[in-house]
């Protein structure tokens, strides 16, 4: 059998954009937060040189109907306008979703994908997104599943045409995918706060003088240490990191000095930060040990606050940074969970500070109008 080459013409956009898709999604795998832009700009660039090739098509070839690869690929004038007319509408969206998708930190090569997620786990803030696809796990045959993807069906599209549609497409994903609609499940987790509700309780806080009614304090595992305040105001908690730094002695005469014999001052005993444990101890601060259970109580009272409105915060960058950051690890097998990262370059230890100070503050008992020295960050 003699192999004839396909004439590549008609298709040159689409070789080109396949190419640049492979490029840009092994590079964004490898690029950091602050070079996010090569992405963008790369993909930009790529849309206007499909909509170059895709011109230059239609010219070369006349306007007239060319067909290729057996009769498998068609190029024709319509075909060319509605090409060009996505890659703008594609341009426009990305020009406009910028910013929207870099404050929610999902600015990442497969955007849409992740957009879609966060709608789905109730994170978005103003989308409606309506997505039609048959039950994950159906049977791949069941006709009323066929009829759940695709309201078409047995209308306007009928047996016979997905009968075929599913002789081309044999492997399982791939009938899932282009016929039933059903996407291939996704591992990117978000912050399991809630980044619209989070950016909601920005608030002044307490006045300058009032005392909080607890303390929290973490240390990062290359020994940044983040000491985190909670001030409680009726069934409201307000939450700051109040000192940040590296010199271990001085967090711990900061504390000291602010805390007291009175004041709940909580540390995981797993964190690093539980080297301070015994010497706040041993000059008369009352500190609380932490262990998973307070860890998942606090994660669970931060979490339960922020949906009901109930927290407010300063929008200090270093807490928001580690909200952005933060992701869902299990604690143990009742449901509870902890913080956890999965990039090395974000900073948690703000985010687990404040939420130990929630901790604390629930065990502490009610006190209000408590004053004492100012609550301006410290950093050490």
């Amino acid at each position: 059998m003699n192999f004839t080459m396909p004439n590549l013409l008609p298709a040159y956009p689409e070789i080109f954009l396949l190419v640049m898709v492979s490029v840009i999604l092994v590079l964004d795998l490898f690029l950091p937060q602050a070079l996010r832009y090569i992405s963008y700009v790369l993909t930009q660039l790529t849309l206007l040189g499909c909509a170059v090739l895709t011109l230059d098509v239609a010219v070369l070839t006349q306007g007239q109907v060319t067909y290729t690869f057996t009769h498998m690929f068609v190029a024709d004038l319509m075909g060319h306008a509605l090409k060009v007319a996505a890659y703008i509408a594609v341009f426009t969206t990305l020009v406009y979703s910028r910013s929207y998708l870099s404050d929610r930190g999902i600015w990442k090569g497969e955007f849409f994908a992740l957009l879609r997620q966060e709608a789905l786990d109730g994170e978005s803030e103003g989308t409606l997104y309506i997505e039609l696809s048959a039950d994950r796990g159906a049977d791949p045959l069941d006709r009323s599943q066929w009829r759940k993807a695709n309201p078409s069906f047995p209308l306007r599209t009928s047996e016979r045409a997905m009968l075929r549609l599913r002789k081309k497409l044999k492997n399982p994903d791939s009938w899932n995918r282009e016929a039933l609609g059903i996407w291939d499940e996704i591992t990117k987790q978000f912050s399991p706060v809630n980044g619209a509700l989070w950016a909601d309780g920005v608030d002044i806080g307490p006045p300058d003088g009032a005392k909080p009614a607890a303390l929290g304090v973490d240390m990062s595992h290359d020994r940044q240490i983040s000491v985190g305040a909670c001030w409680i105001e009726q069934d409201s908690a307000h939450v700051e990191e109040v000192w940040a730094g590296v010199d271990e002695p001085g967090a711990v005469d900061w504390v000291v000095a602010r805390a007291g014999r009175q004041m709940q001052v909580v540390i995981d005993t797993m964190s690093p930060a539980s080297s301070m444990i015994p010497v706040l101890k041993a000059r008369g601060v009352k500190v609380h040990p932490g262990g998973p259970n307070d860890m998942a109580r606090g994660c669970g009272l931060i979490v339960s606050d922020v949906d009901a409105g109930r927290l407010t915060h300063a929008d200090q960058e270093p807490l928001n940074d580690a909200r952005d950051g933060a992701r869902k690890r299990a604690i143990e097998k009742a449901g509870g969970w902890g913080y956890n990262r999965v990039d090395p370059t974000v900073y948690i230890h703000p985010l687990v500070a404040v939420t130990l100070a929630r901790v604390g503050a629930a065990m502490a008992p009610r006190k209000s109008n408590r004053t004492g020295t100012g609550r301006r960050v410290i950093t050490g």
